[in-house]
């Protein structure tokens, strides 16, 4: 069971790393230059909005697990340092350091929620932009079988075969 759990999340790694482009997409493609088309493969609201909930998740869901997973942990790590802040605050003898930790925390949420929102958005756009320039210049090839239904030349035989179809 430990093995399959095991090759269950290297197996999730390694794909969700082999889609990560956003490190090097980000530098061909400038998000103020996104405007919505029909056939988006992603939401930038939609991200945003995830990531609002759940910090990361946007990230995750647009393709950059490894990314989400940063925002996901630092909010974790916020919301410890928060009830770290929290139970100390209530102990008689250390208030003054919980209330600072509790402030830390709360402050460092904020933080790592409005940053994940922005970056959410930011890498859904990026993604979007990069699929539609590799859809665009991608050569397809496209081999479909051909029937006539009209007779050739009055002979009776029917045409069949098969027909090509490239474009670039």
């Amino acid at each position: 069971m430990k093995k399959s759990f095991l090759l269950l999340g290297i197996y999730f790694l390694l794909n969700t790393c082999a889609e990560a482009q956003y490190r090097t997409d980000k530098l061909n493609y400038n998000f103020r230059d996104y405007s919505h088309q029909a056939g988006d493969r992603y939401s930038p609201t939609g991200a945003g909005i995830e990531s609002f909930f759940l910090p990361g998740l946007g990230q995750m869901i647009a393709g950059e697990g490894m990314r989400g997973v940063v925002f996901l942990t630092g909010a974790t790590g916020c919301m410890v340092l928060l009830g770290v802040g929290m139970t100390y605050a209530y102990t008689e003898s250390t208030e003054e350091n919980g209330a600072g930790l509790f402030l830390a925390g709360l402050l460092g949420y904020a933080v790592v929620d409005i940053w994940s929102i922005v970056d959410a958005v930011r890498v859904a756009k990026v993604k979007n932009l990069a699929f539609r320039d590799k859809k665009n210049t991608y050569l397809n090839f496209k081999i479909e079988p051909y029937i006539s239904t009209e007779y050739y030349n009055q002979t009776g035989s029917v045409p069949m075969g098969l027909s090509l179809k490239v474009r670039f």
